[in-house]
């Protein structure tokens, strides 16, 4: 597995575009923007047919933003911008402003953990409210150290176990001429993993290591179920299991050995390992996206993976190298992609994609069968088990 490298401002960057769950990334094709939102070329007539129209954005929602949702039980919902957060218990019907953020801080993630309970996570530290949004209380962690930087906060559907990821820098390290790299030329500084964890619901949190961690910086989390989880870190993969967090080993060879991977139309995955989104759908079938516009799968729990052999057609349009992706699977054959502001859908495992909209701002999946989309102002419902 290759190496990838990445200087100190690189993570600075990258701290300002890792979000919750369920999140949009500012189009750079600014052009294409009406109002705030992408005029998309196939309009929305698929969402009108396929989905369920139920509500629409809040006022006062910044017209060029990373937008976030977070949803459960379907009607009760969190949208933020970049510096506010509003609260909906009607499905987008109304919205109440719960939360504004200073004028030098930004909103970062979200997650509503229940109607009542839910976290942010902003520039400035993480926060809590337990009464739907009406008080905020600042989460303090223990034994932190100024140069640790978190860029994720995810919490399992109990509600009590929960995590927060990032790294934290030798200060021999700070000292030392910057590098496009994630410690220092002898190997004996650099930037370290760092995880804290919760089991009370976030009353008390304590900072917890990574197994046989070299360097390296936990960029985000995906919680699987009550017990598993995934965390994408720059150099690779990790997964939590028995109370341990520990790096995920794994060549990546196709799936069909009679495709070689070097003629792939974005070049060999195992020399741009790029992983931005993970999905698992049970307890053995997983898939990894890329940024390079790959998938893997597998079907053994993670134990293995390999690439799905694609051609130009029936995958999804990669208009340049990107981390804005979002890979989920309801079952072993149906899953969404969500890419440059497009969603896709395939109906046999991730061999086939097709275009269902190409102007989704952003989408969240409730429990095993629901899921809501964000499109051009409007929020619509429909059921993610499609075929």
């Amino acid at each position: 597995m290759k190496i990838i490298e990445f200087s100190l401002s690189s993570l600075v960057i990258l701290a300002l575009t890792v979000s919750c769950k369920i999140v949009s990334l500012t189009n750079s094709k600014a052009s294409d923007k009406i109002n705030g939102h992408i005029q998309g070329r196939a309009g929305n007539k698929s969402l009108v047919t396929e989905f369920q129209q139920i509500g629409r954005v809040p006022e006062g929602l910044e017209p060029i933003s990373k937008v976030k949702l977070s949803f459960v039980e379907g009607m009760h919902g969190w949208l933020a911008d970049n510096r506010k957060l509003w609260l909906t218990q009607n499905g987008g019907v109304s919205w109440t402003l719960i939360f504004t953020s200073a004028a030098k801080d930004s909103l970062l993630g979200c997650q509503l953990v229940n109607p009542d309970e839910g976290w942010l996570h902003t520039t400035t530290g993480f926060y809590k409210t337990e009464n739907a949004g009406n008080n905020w209380a600042k989460v303090i962690l223990p034994d932190t150290d100024a140069t640790d930087s978190f860029f994720d906060l995810k919490f399992f559907p109990d509600g009590k176990h929960g995590f927060i990821s990032g790294h934290t820098v030798d200060k021999e390290f700070l000292d030392e001429p910057l590098t496009n790299n994630l410690s220092s030329p002898d190997g004996k500084h650099g930037v370290k993993p760092l995880f804290y964890a919760t089991e009370n619901a976030g009353k008390s949190w304590r900072r917890m290591g990574v197994e046989d961690a070299d360097y390296d910086s936990i960029t985000e989390i995906f919680i699987l179920d009550n017990s598993r989880a995934w965390a994408i870190a720059i150099r690779g993969l990790l997964s939590y299991d028995l109370s341990l967090w520990k790096y995920v080993e794994f060549d990546l060879p196709t799936c069909e050995q009679t495709i070689d991977p070097l003629t792939l139309p974005y070049g060999n995955l195992a020399d741009q390992l790029g992983p931005t989104s993970l999905s698992f759908a049970g307890k053995t079938h997983g898939w990894i996206a890329f940024k390079n516009g790959q998938l893997a799968k597998s079907e053994d729990s993670g134990k293995s993976w390999c690439v799905i052999p694609h051609s130009v057609t029936g995958w999804p349009k990669f208009y340049q190298a990107t981390s804005g992706q979002r890979v989920h699977f309801v079952d072993s054959q149906s899953g969404w992609w969500w890419v440059e502001y497009a969603l896709y859908h395939t109906k046999d495992g991730g061999k086939i994609w097709s275009l269902v909209n190409d102007s989704v701002d952003a989408i969240s999946f409730v429990g095993a069968d629901q899921m809501l989309i964000l499109s051009e102002g409007q929020l619509f419902k429909g059921n993610a088990r499609r075929h």
